[in-house]
């Protein structure tokens, strides 16, 4: 049996904090940048404050020998960290970031800090907001409860007291879940991850490869993290070679340019050739789907050429490299199964709509009296039934729509109730016929018993009387129409009218 590399240990968040900010734990140089979202920094500490496991870490005893980087932003009290993390570090630079209120550099190299709210009177956590922050139940930015001296009890009852001042008495009935949670909250810090030590005499090549293969993290590893983890073993001059490009790229200095656009809108330039605009239309031709054809063409900004790609369509959404994308802030997301399902409900919604679906009737089933009568008032031409039905796209691939049914069928397949009621209550009743027949045959049957049924007024038009209903007949029948027109008739109830 061979001998383990490692060795496995426990420790609190407490001590990672501590052993972070003294610097004694840092990133090998196999590590990359910090790119973990605030909803992930949220979801992680969710699953803290209720017990969930949120994976293993795993440290590398190097002894100060290899070369390392530090977590944050800013510098620590050693430059040269005992520990380093081979795999955890999206999760603890998470837990620094926000437990010790200190900026962390994203992928853009930029400075940002990540505040997540927290609301004590249900434990939910979430990413800040300006509602979130004017809102006297959230608790705005947990990092002020990490990082102000003072008791749990403080932090409690200056929460109590804001809440309280907003809501009165109501707050008192709260106080025992709040302080409850809050307490919870704090005592994150005394959370026990499992940790595996790898033996300080483990060769940087042999630590490379174990990386590659239990990094099971929030960022999976692809082919260009390998390549990154290849050079930084055997090639370190290149790797940071290629990480000051990449920096330079997201931050351009003033007196440099570089070949990209900064998320601020900058444009800094671009080398363009023919081949240039070649690859790009080649790229987008293969890899897009729904294929689409864009306008690629050179555009000089204030002395520099950039390449303008413009595309227009209406088959959204577009996929690349077999996945969609949508935009948020600075960064191209990947949309979830739940958000394509969504946009493909939305997209074919009127394919997907009641009175579009093919029925199991025929158009025996129709009363071809009602039909011609409907052409004429479309002023359209009679010929036969099942060209006028095509007309009125009412057969789809040779099969009944719902929809035509509810206007044309022999058989009633519509309900309406009416009643009027002797008061503003409905204890009386006074009448209550019911009614069956077509659309149309109950919209205007529907406006007869409701003139009938309300009161009216006169005025005289030159030596004639006129009826004027308590409400306008126009408005009256567009009620009607829009009753029978929008109702869901997946439920088989009928319409109702009821007069008070």
């Amino acid at each position: 049996m061979s001998t383990p590399l490692f060795k496995p240990i426990s420790c609190t968040v407490e001590w990672l904090i501590s052993n972070i900010d003294h610097g004694s734990l840092g990133l090998p140089d196999i590590q990359r940048p910090f790119v973990w979202n605030n909803p992930q920094v949220r979801d992680l500490f969710d699953s803290m404050f209720r017990g969930y496991p949120v994976g293993f870490l795993l440290f590398w005893a190097a002894g100060g020998g290899q070369g390392s980087k530090q977590i944050g932003a800013a510098s620590h009290g050693t430059d040269v960290p005992s520990l380093l993390i081979i795999d955890g570090q999206q999760r603890l630079t998470s837990l620094y970031a926000v437990m010790k209120g200190k900026p962390v550099l994203d992928k853009n190299f930029v400075e940002r800090h990540i505040t997540i709210a927290f609301k004590p009177e249900n434990g939910e956590f979430a990413v800040y907001t300006a509602a979130v922050a004017r809102s006297p139940e959230w608790i705005p930015n947990i990092s002020d409860l990490f990082t102000t001296t003072g008791s749990s009890r403080k932090h409690i009852n200056v929460f109590l007291e804001r809440l309280e001042a907003a809501q009165g008495e109501a707050a008192a009935e709260k106080e025992e879940r709040i302080s409850g949670n809050i307490e919870r909250l704090l005592n994150i810090r005394g959370y026990t991850f499992s940790a595996l030590e790898i033996d300080e005499d483990t060769d940087e090549e042999l630590v490379s490869d174990i990386f590659v293969r239990v990094n099971s993290g929030g960022q999976k590893l692809n082919q260009s993290d390998f390549i990154l983890t290849l050079m930084s073993v055997f090639w370190a001059e290149g790797r940071d070679e290629l990480e000051s490009f990449c920096k330079r790229s997201r931050i351009p200095s003033d007196l440099q340019t570089t070949p990209y656009i900064r998320d601020d809108g900058v444009a800094v330039g671009i080398n363009v050739g023919e081949k240039t605009i070649r690859d790009i239309s080649q790229a987008i031709a293969a890899h897009i789907e729904p294929k689409i054809y864009p306008e690629i063409k050179t555009v000089p900004c204030d002395g520099i050429d950039c390449i303008r790609v413009y595309f227009s369509g209406s088959e959204a959404p577009y996929f690349a490299y077999g996945r969609a994308y949508m935009r948020v802030g600075d960064e191209d997301r990947q949309i979830s199964a739940r958000e394509l399902e969504n946009i493909f409900h939305r997209k074919n919604q009127d394919a997907l709509r009641w009175d579009n679906k093919p029925c199991a009737a025929s158009p025996d089933d129709l009363d071809e009296g009602k039909v011609k009568a409907f052409v004429a008032r479309a002023g359209l031409t009679w010929d036969t039934l099942p060209n006028a039905l095509q007309k009125l796209d009412l057969l789809h691939d040779g099969k009944l729509v719902n929809a035509a049914l509810v206007f044309f069928a022999k058989k009633p397949v519509v309900k309406m109730r009416c009643a009027v009621f002797a008061s503003t209550t409905s204890a009386t009743l006074l009448d209550h016929p019911d009614y069956e027949g077509d659309i149309l045959e109950l919209i205007d049957q529907g406006q007869a018993y409701i003139l009938k049924n309300i009161f009216k007024g006169m005025r005289l038009e030159g030596l004639y009387r006129v009826d004027v209903p308590e409400l306008a007949v126009p408005a009256l029948r567009e009620a009607l129409i829009n009753a029978f027109c929008h109702r869901d008739y997946h439920d088989p109830d009928e319409v109702r009218i009821a007069i008070f």
